[in-house]
């Protein structure tokens, strides 16, 4: 009988991951982004997402979320309370990545940016790479072979929510 036991438990424990892994594939990109912004989008209404950025390898994603009025106070606690977003205006290397000719990340591939300048909001930034030492910091990706970051913006004026991830 006990022998039959441990065969059981592996079948359950691997059918468990995949049920796991699978529920994790067919995420919402509100959701999958009110976890990694440490804000709740969940009512966000998805305006733009494009971009090859995947789970599994190199590429870019671009998203942006508009805000339901009636839960942008909420939202804006939320980032208020919230360490790892910070207040506008951003940092010289921020409006470089986002703004200047180069070196820029966000640009389509006409040249136009994808993100525009907001003046009254919040802005996100974590370098994901594995050395980092601080992941809050942009000054640190410059110079590097590849690059693995996430930035985000919050314009109160119009309510919306700009994501960009980039791994190279």
């Amino acid at each position: 009988m006990r022998r039959n036991l441990k065969p059981i438990c592996l079948v359950t424990l691997l059918i468990l991951a995949l049920s796991l892994a699978a529920c994790s594939l067919f995420e919402g990109t509100q959701q999958r982004l009110s976890r990694e912004l440490g804000l709740d989008l969940k009512r966000a209404e998805l305006l733009e997402e494009q971009g090859d950025h995947g789970a599994f390898g190199d590429g870019e994603e671009i998203v942006v979320l508009q805000v339901p009025e009636d839960a942008r106070a909420v939202l804006e606690a939320q980032i208020r309370d919230n360490p790892d977003w910070r207040p506008l205006p951003m940092t010289e290397a921020m409006n470089e990545a986002l703004y200047s000719e180069w070196p820029t990340f966000t640009r389509s591939s006409n040249g136009t940016h994808l993100f525009p300048e907001v003046r009254d909001g919040y802005y996100f930034f974590r370098n994901r790479q594995k050395d980092a030492e601080d992941p809050m910091e942009m000054d640190a990706i410059w110079g590097r072979a590849s690059y693995n970051f996430t930035l985000a913006l919050y314009d109160r004026e119009s309510g919306k929510v700009y994501y960009y991830a980039l791994d190279t």
